[in-house]
């Protein structure tokens, strides 16, 4: 990947969801791009107060987001190549997340959960983040606000084995496997034995024997009608440092990324989430 976008609010989130990006940016040599989208704020009628300037809004925001930077680029001051650019957009947050991610042909999006309006802690992913995820046209890595890098040796893939046409779709999760020597452990959730697929029918709808080759992994299947809650209880026992997904209809995005599952039920490992969209 050359590119990696972050959508900051600048919040304790944010900050958190930058450290993943800068890790991945010096391990794939990629830039890192802070975007940061606001609103003008409009006083309401018959009032006396100015509202702020467009151009003061930009300048300070772009401060903002200077400062941000420079604090990543002084945490990590070994790595002299590390390149940090700044661009704050007035709009609607997740257009123009989209629209930067396109604009900059972005290799990823590293978000905060919580997203850039605060939403309700208790659930896994605030709106902005699960819209980027169904809209992105590159992998979103959505990191909680405990989250803490310690790298990406032990991976789960959550993989409903629907059949996956182009191979380019696990391009980022190889990267990542490959770069950062890490194990991958590929799960699936049946709700009955009946369903549970052999390893060589899983590998063949995913379509996966190139893709894994070079990759140290191993096949897990567990039988459950909870599955968001089987999926959170492998990442937990298997101390996983990241949990892949490739969200489709009726797949597991409906179903970890559901607001009646709450974060304390799925998400309470902390464990940051790579979103794949499936490539045609």
């Amino acid at each position: 990947m050359k590119t990696i976008l972050v959508p900051t609010d600048f919040s304790k989130c944010a900050y958190n969801a930058a450290n993943y990006a800068v890790a991945l940016a010096k391990a794939t040599k990629a830039k890192v791009i802070l975007l940061h989208v606001y609103q003008a704020p409009v006083p309401p009628p018959e009032t006396y107060i100015s509202p702020i300037s467009i151009t003061e809004l930009y300048e300070a925001n772009m401060k903002r987001l200077k400062k941000m930077a420079d604090f990543e680029l002084s945490i990590n001051t070994e790595t002299s190549e590390l390149e940090i650019n700044c661009e704050a957009k007035a709009g609607l947050v997740v257009s123009e997340i989209i629209d930067a991610a396109k604009k900059y042909n972005a290799g990823m999006i590293v978000m905060g959960t919580e997203g850039a309006t605060g939403v309700i802690k208790k659930y896994i992913l605030g709106s902005n983040a699960a819209n980027v995820i169904a809209k992105s046209p590159c992998p979103v890595l959505a990191v909680p606000e405990n989250a803490k890098y310690l790298g990406f040796k032990q991976i789960v893939f959550a993989a409903d084995f629907h059949e996956v046409k182009n191979n380019s779709s696990f391009d980022s999760l190889a990267e990542i496997s490959l770069l950062f020597d890490s194990k991958i452990l590929i799960l699936s959730v049946s709700k009955n034995k009946g369903d549970i697929p052999s390893i060589t029918e899983a590998f063949e709808g995913l379509n996966l024997d190139k893709v894994f080759e070079r990759i140290p992994n191993s096949f897990h299947n567990v039988v459950s009608e909870d599955t968001a809650r089987k999926i959170s209880d492998f990442v937990n026992t298997n101390n996983a440092d990241l949990l892949v997904t490739m969200p489709q209809k009726h797949s597991y995005l409906e179903l970890i990324f559901n607001k009646s599952i709450t974060r304390d039920l799925v998400f309470h490992t902390q464990t940051p989430i790579l979103c794949l969209p499936e490539k045609q």
